[in-house]
């Protein structure tokens, strides 16, 4: 098992306890004084299906929080993975990470909080990660929320296509190509970029949705969309219904004040590739 804080922030020796993220007293006016873990699955189910279809986790990755330091970590587990999942009666058995949320929501009878929960402990087992929140979201919202933003400017480091790209079921396949460089993406072109399998490994795969990630965060940042609380919370309340989410609505001013102070050059993105994948630079 892998120490959170050697994964998040080597040589951050700061011994930050993880308990809820308010003191006592009034949650709207609170700070923030503890880090938060907030697990995001990012299901893969083609656009247009129910909301409660089995699906599996396409992306799973963990946003840690230091309000000490005004830091923050993005660590990314590859889809494959092999990891030891709770049976639900005490033992372990081994299979992808990416099955995790499915089993526990659907195959299992009542898992202490179903799917999320089960994926929560899971990674408490595996990497001693304690999850304060989690958001799991399909991508017609990462589309949305894209849009919302006006689009973002990804800095693509290596040429990547895929000839017969498709996001739906029975859907004709389109061409996507994406050459290095800077390159102007709206919500489908971003989702596009972040799912290409073809002529790509599951860890690059990982750097370009952590490329698309930090991309939303400083456009949502340049816009001064959390600025200020109450534009933080129409934001959240806009696509509230859109994500499954444990998170009390009483955290968005805070994580919005937050976000604003850590800024982008200050979160570092991180997968476990780097452990389990020999990295010739």
């Amino acid at each position: 098992a892998m120490m959170a804080e050697d994964i998040f922030f080597p040589g951050n020796e700061l011994p930050l306890p993880n308990v809820s993220p308010f003191e006592k007293g009034d949650p709207e006016v609170a700070d923030i004084d503890q880090r938060i873990n907030i697990l995001f699955l990012g299901l893969d189910r083609y656009l247009g299906e129910p909301d409660r279809t089995a699906a599996r986790t396409d992306s799973v990755f963990v946003l840690t929080i230091d309000p000490y330091s005004k830091t923050a970590g993005v660590f990314s587990i590859p889809r494959d993975l092999l990891v030891e999942i709770p049976d639900g009666s005490g033992g372990y058995y081994t299979d992808r990470v990416n099955v995790v949320w499915e089993t526990g929501e659907f195959v299992y009878d009542n898992y202490d909080g179903g799917g999320a929960g089960l994926i929560k402990d899971t990674i408490k087992h595996n990497f001693d990660i304690p999850i304060d929140n989690h958001v799991i979201l399909d991508f017609e919202d990462f589309i949305d929320l894209i849009d919302e933003v006006g689009g973002i400017e990804v800095d693509v480091p290596e040429y990547v296509a895929d000839y017969d790209y498709t996001d739906c079921n029975q859907c004709p396949g389109t061409v996507y190509e994406f050459s290095p460089g800077l390159q102007d993406m709206d919500g489908v072109t971003a989702l596009a970029y972040a799912r290409i399998r073809k002529g790509s490994n599951d860890f690059k795969r990982i750097e370009r949705q952590q490329l698309v990630i930090q991309a939303t965060a400083e456009k949502a940042l340049s816009l001064n969309m959390f600025t200020s609380p109450g534009k933080a919370v129409d934001l959240y309340k806009k696509y509230k219904d859109a994500v499954e989410t444990d998170m009390n609505d009483f955290l968005i001013p805070g994580l919005a004040k937050l976000a604003q102070q850590i800024g982008t050059e200050n979160i570092r993105m991180v997968s476990i590739a780097s452990a389990t994948y020999p990295c010739p630079d």
